[in-house]
């Protein structure tokens, strides 16, 4: 697949907090994989959107700052992994306990769980606040024996870590087919076994009641999808959330709560980002 690379322009110094704010927008706008860059971001989508046009009224009604600019080129698909690579994508580690990283990284320091993804175009290197506030979140969590979903899985790193912890199945889900092919390699990468994966969205979702399920998307599919995923939840699972903002809580609480859903006071913060946890009564 040919992707588009778009390089927004903005005055970090002035107003840092837009490669934070910037990239939820662009997602609504099919962009699915984001980079940083001294002056900006760099940004990702198919190359099957050929108009602008929802790009610029984007950022015509960006309330944060209306002087992003952005240039854009075409990335052939074969040149894409090699970019991310040599870009993007160093090792990351978390709580001295769990590292993410590629297979042509060097100098992997040696902890606890260590997770090989290849991330291609699919969201979930580490990188990302999001990301890490998950796998901080599931790293204080005991998986023996559990079943665990992860649904808008990406690189699939978060089902990969509940797995290596000891989950017993791991089920993840996610409606880019080239996520869908990334996860697999990832899947097979670290030895998962025992592993459900679909591609799709909620449609696809599997009559199991799962233990756990891990939901990292931007908040307007996360609302359409609680409900959904309410359904595959028995009394006492646990579902953890990130892909949005601390303003965001009480519009995630007023759909999940009515669901069943009783909500944790246990919010995890990294810039403007949350992770949240609800338990099903």
């Amino acid at each position: 697949m040919d992707y588009f690379e778009y390089h927004f322009v903005f005055c970090k110094d002035e107003k840092p907090f837009i490669a934070d704010l910037l990239p939820t927008s662009l997602a609504e706008c099919g962009f699915d994989s984001f980079s940083d860059a001294s002056d900006g971001i760099m940004a990702y989508r198919p190359a099957t959107y050929t108009d602008d046009s929802d790009v610029r009224s984007l950022l015509l009604s960006f309330e944060f700052d209306k002087n992003v600019t952005f240039e854009k080129k075409l990335i052939k698909s074969k040149n894409w992994n090699e970019t991310w690579e040599k870009e993007s994508f160093s090792p990351v580690t978390f709580c001295d306990e769990c590292v993410v990283h590629s297979p042509m990284s060097t100098n992997v320091p040696p902890l606890k769980y260590d997770i090989v993804v290849d991330p291609k175009l699919s969201f979930g290197s580490g990188h990302h606040e999001t990301t890490t506030l998950m796998i901080e979140r599931i790293l204080q969590t005991r998986f023996d024996g559990k079943s665990v979903l992860d649904m808008g899985c990406g690189t699939a790193v978060l089902a990969i870590l509940a797995y290596k912890m000891g989950a017993e199945s791991v089920s993840a889900i996610d409606i880019d087919d080239w996520a869908y092919r990334n996860a697999q390699t990832n899947f097979e990468m670290n030895g998962v076994k025992n592993f459900d994966l679909r591609l799709g969205g909620v449609d696809v979702l599997p009559q199991n009641q799962f233990d756990y399920i891990f939901a990292n998307i931007n908040r307007n599919i996360l609302l359409e999808g609680i409900p959904h995923y309410v359904k595959c939840m028995r009394a006492g699972s646990r579902l953890y959330l990130s892909g949005f903002y601390e303003g965001d809580i009480p519009v995630v609480r007023g759909v999940a709560e009515p669901c069943g859903l009783r909500y944790q006071e246990d919010v995890t913060k990294k810039n403007e980002w949350v992770s949240i946890s609800f338990e099903k009564q």
